[in-house]
């Protein structure tokens, strides 16, 4: 069931949130309406009647979506394609801090690692997205850097600019060349690569003010293409917020949905040190400090289609596990970054 002051999930039968302490009120059958709600939502391979999480009205068994109103009776299965793409939203903290070191790679600061790992995913999904010498804009994506001020971290053409369409981000790349040795391929060969932002490293960690950012972005967003797959937003930090309790702006974010379920929120906490890293969790137990059980909470369950995605890299999750990784090296960044933004292309965008 879901608690309908703040949209988090909870236990059925249980008698308060344990997010925000809102009162659930229990029938004499010991069930909320959200009980019954989800009961029967996972009774529709069953043959009885599901009814709509938005509007509640019934509707008959296998549908997935409501015929009333539209809303996802399943949420996160809306195949992406150009009348219903996909959107990437990148939050990217560009406090002085992000100037460390990574704990395992003293030779790269965390501020370096982050822009090179970005750049990389908006040139996969291009080349992914790309038939023939078309690309298609199956997907729209925009990065909001937060230090010295916030907002969109995009250069060149694109500065100024929030959620902007594949054929437009592939027009746009500014190429430098650097040898495989720098790219950590071996050698000296020459490389070419695309780049969309660079390294930024200023003040501190306004990270409430670009969770607000986001939802206002995404807000329209959603207006614009209600049927889509939910935005994916992605926040990448290495320090705690110093303008306030984050999580109450990600759940405003989180609370943004289109037909096919809430906006999802990713949470990255980039390490300066060596301590084991914790990637995907699905408890907060275990977690060190109040800090990384803020972040936790921040972070979205991740999606079936995720889950599969990330059997395919050998983890295995289950259906409480979150988009979070504590004290991350590169190389849980970039694995947190694959998952997020794979899980929802299983199949191939349609046309």
């Amino acid at each position: 069931m879901f608690c309908k002051k703040c949209g988090e999930e909870a236990k059925p039968g249980v008698k308060f949130c344990r997010h925000c302490g809102t009162e659930f009120v229990l029938d004499s059958s010991g069930q909320t309406t959200s009980d019954k709600n989800t009961a029967t939502r996972a009774n529709i391979q069953k043959g009885y009647q599901a009814l709509c999480p938005k509007c509640g009205k019934e509707n008959n068994p296998g549908v997935k979506y409501c015929r009333y109103c539209g809303a996802a009776l399943v949420s996160y299965t809306k195949d992406i394609s150009r009348k219903d793409p996909g959107c990437f939203l990148f939050l990217i903290d560009q406090s002085e801090s992000m100037a460390d070191p990574f704990g395992m790679d003293k030779g790269k600061q965390k501020s370096q690692g982050v822009a090179d790992a970005i750049n990389n995913i908006l040139n996969q999904l291009v080349n992914m997205c790309t038939k023939g010498f078309e690309v298609r804009d199956y997907f729209f994506v925009g990065v909001i850097g937060y230090g010295a001020s916030v907002g969109s971290a995009l250069g060149g053409n694109l500065a100024g600019r929030y959620l902007i369409p594949l054929s437009e981000i592939n027009g746009n790349a500014r190429v430098i060349e650097r040898t495989s040795e720098d790219e950590g391929r071996g050698g000296d060969k020459p490389i070419k690569l695309p780049i969309w932002i660079d390294p930024v490293a200023q003040n501190g960690t306004p990270m409430c003010a670009a969770l607000k950012e986001a939802r206002r972005v995404l807000s329209g967003w959603v207006s614009q293409y209600p049927g889509s797959y939910p935005p994916i937003v992605i926040n990448i930090t290495d320090g705690e917020s110093n303008d306030g309790d984050p999580l109450t702006e990600a759940r405003r974010l989180t609370n943004i949905s289109t037909t096919d379920g809430k906006v999802l929120l990713f949470n990255c906490h980039l390490s300066s040190n060596q301590a084991p890293s914790i990637l995907f969790p699905d408890s907060s137990a275990g977690l060190p400090d109040i800090y990384a059980r803020t972040l936790f909470d921040m972070s979205s369950i991740l999606p079936e289609k995720m889950r599969v995605e990330a059997q395919t890299q050998g983890l295995s999750f289950n259906k409480e596990t979150r988009g979070f990784a504590f004290n991350a090296g590169i190389t849980e960044l970039i694995q947190l970054l694959d998952i997020g933004t794979k899980g929802n292309q299983q199949k191939s965008p349609q046309h």
